[in-house]
């Protein structure tokens, strides 16, 4: 992630917000709609796909997703998973943009699915309890 986004972020999230939102929260998907509003607000994004990782194994649940192609969804994790650029339980930092690999085509993610859904920029972004043994 660059400073430049790390700073928009940090400046941009009240962290009192976040912790008012993950005490009041009701659920999982309530918990995760209500924090993509705050972030949203700091680091505006189209589209996003959030799974829940169990952080033994790595598996992805309970996905929460707004996107362009709802029936490419089941393709988009599948990939995600069969990847080795920019997957979730190999993240070094935080937030991992496409852009930051050089050739993007090294993605299966970017191979497979820009077509179908058109995006031009993605990111991946974990934020772990615990790294996946």
């Amino acid at each position: 992630m660059t400073r430049v986004v790390l700073r928009r972020l940090v400046s941009g999230v009240r962290v009192s917000r976040i912790e008012a939102i993950c005490a009041g929260a009701s659920d999982a998907r309530a918990l995760r709609l209500d924090l993509l509003g705050e972030i949203r607000r700091a680091v505006p994004f189209t589209w996003y796909a959030w799974l829940l990782t169990d952080p033994g194994t790595g598996v992805g649940c309970a996905p929460l997703a707004d996107v362009p192609a709802v029936p490419e969804l089941p393709a988009l994790i599948r990939l995600k998973y069969q990847t080795t650029v920019n997957r979730w339980t190999d993240l070094t930092t935080p937030v991992a943009r496409l852009s930051d690999i050089g050739d993007p085509r090294r993605s299966l993610v970017w191979r497979e699915m820009r077509t179908p859904v058109r995006f031009v920029r993605a990111k991946s972004a974990t934020w772990p309890s615990s790294p996946p043994r």
